[in-house]
């Protein structure tokens, strides 16, 4: 049958809802739904999806209830390329059965997985995560599509939630945790968050949705460019501009902001106002001004929606209090190695620390030394009039080796900055450490991993052909 007839026989069979249902010659409506489902199964592993539709139609008519048989039917009518009816099933058993988790999550995941909206999704799987007698998987299905629809303070939350209640493993928590903490530093979120990394929004400091527009449509319409606008939590207009481009994988789109323009001039224009840029796609702003403004504009009596698009948090390796990039020079003091970078910071909340991270040369394995806190405040560190900060690398921390070193800052144990130079290697004997030869191969030893052993300790790879006389059936 051609996709077209199939997709007609699927309506058809959605049409006749209590008809007789008569297939290969055999009417089905007297049986039972054990009987149906196994017929049902059958036409899916000989690859008769239709008719595997037609029997779930009659298991639903029998036990609406069923939310398997709408689920299982809604899967193979999409797999058929009919979308839109695919969805109409999920919304009868959400009809049929408004007190299943279950039946919420389904479409739910539909609409996010399948169709990748996850704006249309979260409506239906925040139904599914509150009801009783949900699956486990709901509650994360749920978090991640908090985190795409650009609310990470409550997907933080709800994996937060999660491990409390042990319904994930705590890596697994851990690590969905962080991803939700990097995304709400984001600068735009940050303003349109009120500064929250985990829970409600702050009501008070948070900047209000006031519009979105989208424009630069590619080939296929879908668009490339998106503009929302804030304003204050009661403001009669906007008083920020964040510009926005897309990422797509696979059918799911995710929007990285590019630039931030705020209406410091109160005269309803943009043009003329400072633009902060993302210019590395961190989600953390470059182009801020050097610190004495920075400090300046921040000590203003302005509102927090607006001091946050003008003058966000920012956490910057080897610039100085000028703006200007200061290199990193390691030292050997007393047989370990020191690193003292220029940093900048501008946060007055959360948790801030400096650490080094080094990956073995020839191993190719990764160590995380011990973080160094940092005060918060605005401030360059490592200057004059700034507090201290130095990354001291230990042989008791070093097993003998060669290792090349990155800087890294963390706020809440998120990486908000990292950098790497390639006359950053040190080697350890074990005893003492220096400062070593810079390699040529050195620059790409983070993205080089060691080769996995084979699972039985064989050749890792196939065999080039058969044994001696082995021959293919049936050869002479």
């Amino acid at each position: 049958m051609s996709v077209t007839g199939a997709l007609g026989a699927i309506w058809l069979a959605t049409l006749l809802l209590g008809s007789p249902l008569v297939i290969d010659g055999v009417d089905v409506t007297t049986w039972t739904p054990q009987q149906l489902w196994a017929q049902s199964d059958k036409y899916f592993h000989d690859g008769e999806y239709v008719k595997s539709v037609n029997i779930l139609r009659r298991v639903v008519e029998v036990d609406p209830g069923d939310v398997e048989a709408y689920a299982v039917a809604a899967w193979l009518i999409w797999s058929l390329g009919d979308e839109p009816s695919a969805r109409q099933w999920l919304k009868s058993a959400v009809a049929a059965n408004p007190a299943s988790s279950k039946a919420y999550s389904e479409l739910g995941m539909h609409l996010y997985d399948r169709v990748g909206d996850a704006f249309l999704a979260l409506p239906y799987l925040r139904r599914a995560e509150g009801l009783p007698e949900r699956h486990l998987t709901v509650a994360r299905l749920y978090a991640h599509c908090l985190l795409a629809v650009e609310e990470p303070w409550l997907a933080a939350a709800a994996w937060t939630r999660m491990g409390q209640a042990n319904e994930a493993p705590p890596g697994v928590v851990t690590n969905n945790r962080r991803q939700a903490w990097a995304s709400a530093l984001r600068s735009d979120l940050q303003v349109r968050s009120g500064g929250v990394m985990e829970g409600p929004v702050n009501d008070s400091e948070a900047a209000r949705l006031w519009a979105r527009t989208t424009s630069h449509p590619d080939r296929e319409g879908r668009p490339g460019r998106t503009v929302v606008w804030l304003a204050e939590p009661d403001g009669p207009r906007p008083v920020g501009r964040v510009t926005m481009a897309p990422r797509r994988v696979v059918n799911k789109v995710t929007w990285h902001w590019r630039t931030m323009t705020a209406d410091q001039n109160n005269n309803g224009r943009f043009d003329d106002d400072p633009v902060l840029v993302d210019s590395d796609d961190d989600g953390i702003a470059e182009s801020i001004p050097p610190l004495a403004q920075l400090r300046a504009q921040r000590a203003e009596s302005i509102s927090p929606v607006m001091r946050r698009l003008v003058a966000p948090d920012r956490y910057e390796l080897e610039v100085d209090g000028r703006g200007w990039y200061r290199p990193t020079v390691p030292t050997v003091e007393d047989g370990a190695v020191v690193l003292v970078p220029a940093l900048v910071i501008a946060c007055d909340q959360g948790r801030l620390a400096l650490r080094a991270v080094v990956r073995d040369t020839a191993k190719l394995e990764s160590r995380e030394l011990a973080d160094q806190p940092l005060p918060l405040g605005v401030y360059a560190g490592n200057e004059a009039t700034g507090p201290g900060a130095r990354v001291i690398l230990r042989a008791a921390d070093l097993p003998a080796g060669r290792y090349v070193v990155a800087l890294e800052l963390l706020r809440e144990g998120v990486v908000v900055d990292r950098k790497v130079c390639p006359v950053w290697v040190v080697e350890s004997d074990g005893h003492a450490v220096r400062v070593g030869r810079p390699q040529p191969d050195d620059e790409g030893v983070w993205e080089r991993f060691a080769a996995p052993p084979a699972p039985d300790g064989g050749p890792t790879g196939p065999p080039s052909g058969p044994p001696p006389g082995a021959r293919r059936p049936g050869a002479v």
